[in-house]
């Protein structure tokens, strides 16, 4: 159960961290930076929840195989999101 509460608190605190980029595209325009700071809260806690029940060894690879994985794949998901395709010649 507190590894399933460490899972969203990491992806919560990618999230967070992805919208307050400007260049991201999920928005028209992205959140307040302040919301990083909760970011960073959020991936300290997610990080102290996943000591108490895994190894150090075993938290580490988990921290750093769960982030890369979150920060590449919530940009590709910006793909998924259907913009309307305007061309500026005529048909």
């Amino acid at each position: 159960m507190n590894l399933l509460l460490t899972l969203s608190l990491l992806t919560l605190a990618v999230a967070l961290c992805y919208f307050s980029n400007k260049h991201q595209r999920i928005f028209s325009k992205a959140i307040s930076k302040q919301w990083r700071i909760l970011s960073v809260v959020l991936l300290a806690t997610a990080a102290v929840l996943a000591v108490q029940q895994l190894s150090w060894s075993a938290t580490v690879f988990f921290l750093v195989l769960f982030l890369m994985l979150s920060c590449i794949l919530l940009p590709l998901l910006t793909l998924l999101k259907k913009e309307k395709i305007h061309h500026d010649r005529p048909t």
